[in-house]
This record gives structure tokens, C-alpha cells and sequence, in this order.
């Protein structure tokens, strides 16, 4: 198993300013020539929250990956965007890849994956400009 097989992830990101955690499940992962596409579930990965875009490229170092993830959350009858970028790796004795990364909110642009309308009940407290931390693991 690599960093850019498409398997399903686990992720918590945490806000930096008070330790808030949000929990998701990036689900239908694809990765074609290091474009990475598929979608954001919340943490039970029964509600789509958005589409998923990023990259996963190679490093010098063959168990490191850099990994970035694009999206988007609903946030009250709006959307916030979320930039996460870090590294995946394969722990020694470990079946499966890793994660490690920091994230930013953004005020999403036209360029930002939507989120689903249907989602709106599931209220996001980052605000633009928050920053934090992201880790999970394949699953």
C-alpha cells in the first residue's frame, strides 16, 4: 500500500485557537497522474458534505508523499473553503499510510469544490482565516 492508492480516509482537522476538532471521511478517492478527486463525508461517512479536490506527489524519500485536499464545509446557509496540505507516509510496521498537515479557511471562490446544499444542517464553526492542524489515516 502507497500514500497515493486510492483508499478512504480518516481525518481530524483541530482549530489552533481554542482546539475545536472537526472528524471526516474522504470517501471515492481517485488519483490519476498525481490529481486527486472524490468527496467529503462527515465523520459516520453517511452525509456528503462536498467534492474533494487535491495532489499527491512523490518525494526524495520513498515512503514520504506531499499530500494537499481542497473543499468545502456548509457553515450555517453558507460555505467556508478548507486548504489542508502536509505530507503522507508509511509508518514502519504499519499496514496503512498516514497523514500529518496544517489547514486554512478561506472564503471560497469559484475555483473552491461545492459543497452539498443537502447538507446544511451540519454546522461548521471555522470562520475564514482560521488555521490548525490536520492528521488521519487510510482506512
Amino acid at each position: 500500500m502507497a500514500v497515493c492508492d486510492n483508499y478512504e480516509w480518516q481525518m481530524t482537522l483541530v482549530r489552533t485557537k481554542d482546539s475545536l476538532e472537526q472528524k471526516l471521511r474522504f470517501k471515492n478517492i481517485v488519483i490519476d497522474k498525481g490529481e486527486l478527486k472524490g468527496d467529503v463525508y462527515d465523520e459516520s461517512g453517511s452525509t456528503k458534505l462536498s467534492a474533494l479536490k487535491g495532489t499527491c506527489s512523490a518525494t526524495a524519500e520513498e515512503l514520504v508523499t506531499v499530500v494537499t485536499f481542497d473543499f468545502s464545509l456548509p457553515r450555517n446557509a453558507d460555505r467556508i473553503g478548507i486548504f489542508l496540505a502536509g505530507y503522507g507516509f508509511m509508518p514502519a510496521g504499519f499496514p496503512k499510510a498516514k497523514f500529518r498537515g496544517y489547514f486554512r479557511a478561506y472564503t471560497p471562490d469559484a475555483s473552491t469544490p461545492v459543497s452539498n446544499p443537502e447538507s446544511n444542517q451540519i454546522v461548521v464553526v471555522f470562520d475564514p482565516g482560521d488555521t490548525g492542524t490536520g492528521s488521519g489515516m487510510q482506512t
